[in-house]
């Protein structure tokens, strides 16, 4: 199986109808501030960011306690099962607010996940450092999205919580109609406006995509297949040159590995194959969307954190 033969709809963002309609309706929400201060807060990643650049430089390599281990994805498997590990699974807390700390020490997380899971894909683990930083600045908002829905999926079927739940961190679950956002950090705007503006919580948090999780119920092998893809399709085209090369080699591994994958295991492999990328497609449409709101958000000059490196939310916009 070539990744060639997987076909995707390019998400490039063009102003149709709807969206017109939509900055109509949004104007009505945000009007401009009047004169303030240029930002609203300063936001220090550093600290993110020197984790970052330590895990991406640690080069010893990961040993497998399953002998049966042995292609890609197959340790790309194990090592989401090996950050899944911090998962709390029983009597969760509820995080009950979201502001510019709890976002912080979540993102912090996050990046350090995915850092960890990718370096048990040894063709990653030979890339230059310059590399590594573009891959996993790509692959880290990817992998947050759909590895968190995908749980939240799980703890979902489990009944280890409500529907209503969502697991926002390893340590911690959101109860998405009580939850509330502080966003005076983000934006000069109240965040009554800016939850208004934004979309509820559910959307936020991609509900759409956590209840195909539910549907399709991706093993572990298909979900880090579908994380690369997405990432590795999008991250080869956005670079081109030697980068694209380079991922386009990598999808091609991994896709031969998923096609053994399904042939041990007798499954209906075009159907299965037809459901996981029911989740991309998803992802892809709800992206969209956001990109949309983000389009907005700079039109109504609605984001006014100062960052200290901006690198880490680069490809953002475009996912």
């Amino acid at each position: 199986m070539k990744p060639d033969n997987i076909q995707y709809n390019r998400d490039h963002f063009f102003c149709s109808e709807d969206f017109s309609n939509q900055v109509t309706r949004k104007s009505d929400t945000i009007v401009r501030a009047p004169s303030l201060p240029e930002f609203t807060s300063f936001v220090d990643l550093s600290a993110l960011l020197e984790s970052r650049n330590r895990l991406l430089s640690d080069k010893s390599q990961n040993f497998f306690d399953d002998l049966s281990v042995s292609n890609p994805l197959q340790k790309l498997a194990y090592g989401l099962k090996e950050v899944r590990k911090q998962q709390i699974s029983n009597n969760i807390p509820i995080t009950k607010c979201i502001g510019m700390k709890e976002s912080l020490e979540f993102w912090k997380s996050e990046v350090e996940r995915t850092c960890i899971w990718l370096s048990y894909f040894d063709e990653f683990q030979n890339l230059s450092m310059e590399d590594k930083i573009h891959i996993t600045t790509c692959m880290w908002i990817i992998f947050t999205r759909v590895e968190r829905s995908a749980m939240t999926a799980e703890l979902r079927r489990a009944s280890k919580c409500q529907h209503k739940d969502f697991a926002f961190t390893t340590y911690s679950l959101i109860n998405t109609e009580a939850l509330k956002w502080d966003f005076e950090w983000l934006s000069h705007f109240p965040s009554d406006q800016m939850n208004t503006f934004l979309g509820t919580t559910q959307m936020i948090l991609c509900e759409p995509l956590t209840n195909c999780m539910m549907d399709v119920q991706p093993t572990d092998e298909e979900l880090c297949y579908i994380l690369c893809d997405l990432c590795f399709s999008f991250l080869g085209n956005k670079m081109g040159g030697e980068m694209l090369e380079k991922l386009e080699q990598f999808q091609k591994v991994l896709a031969d590995n998923l096609h053994q994958y399904y042939t041990q295991r007798g499954s209906r492999y075009s159907h299965r194959l037809g459901q996981i990328l029911k989740i991309s497609q998803q992802y892809k449409a709800l992206m969209e969307e956001k990109r949309k709101i983000r389009v907005l958000g700079h039109v109504f000059n609605a984001f006014r954190a100062n960052w200290s490196h901006t690198d880490l939310f680069i490809y953002e916009p475009f996912h």
